[in-house]
């Protein structure tokens, strides 16, 4: 399920709240000194201070889309106190190992976090995985076997009572799998 911007930004901003360190995160969407390309400009109340971001949402990113994501965030901070903070969906592990090379802060709706402010403050996460809904198996049901075992139940009515040996054999389907079929029609 793809989540709209404003969900990876809800979810991004709840994982930064949920951090031992932060004790208040502050959005503001627009302020007349943040640059008009920029997403927003955040404020986290930590025990080391504030800190002051400007902010980049950007969701499924790859490698070249993240190294122009990059140009554009050492654009954006430069000649200012605030540090970039790139948000999104899902920041993989070959992307954060990219994003921490070049010291840039990143959170992720999945729970990954890097945060790092020399001096003041070090949070770094990793290993999250996105929630993925539940896969749907494809069951035998469905398959081949399935089929032709469903076709032989239907074409001979009174097949049903037989035993899986003959459901087996009128079936050509193997033993094994009429057993597994016959739990999944239940």
């Amino acid at each position: 399920a793809m989540q709209t911007e404003h969900e990876i930004l809800e979810a991004c901003l709840a994982n930064l709240r949920a951090l031992d360190p932060v004790k208040d995160v502050d959005l503001r969407e627009r302020d007349n000194r943040v640059p008009p390309e920029v997403d927003a400009k955040l404020v986290l109340s930590t025990d080391a201070g504030q800190l002051v971001y400007l902010v980049e949402l950007k969701r499924t990113l790859n490698a070249p889309r993240l190294e122009h994501v990059l140009l554009q965030l050492a654009r954006y901070s430069r000649g200012t106190n605030a540090k970039p903070l790139l948000l999104s969906d899902y920041v993989s592990p070959q992307l954060a190992e990219r994003l921490i090379q070049a010291n840039v802060n990143f959170v992720d709706a999945a729970g990954n976090v890097y945060i790092q402010w020399p001096g003041k403050l070090h949070i770094q996460i990793q290993g999250q995985r996105p929630k993925k809904l539940p896969e749907t198996r494809t069951e035998r049901l469905s398959q081949p076997s399935g089929l032709k075992l469903l076709f032989a139940l239907l074409a001979q009515a009174p097949a049903i009572s037989k035993s899986y040996r003959d459901l087996a054999r009128v079936s050509g389907v193997a033993l094994g799998s009429v057993a597994w079929i016959i739990r999944e029609l239940k």
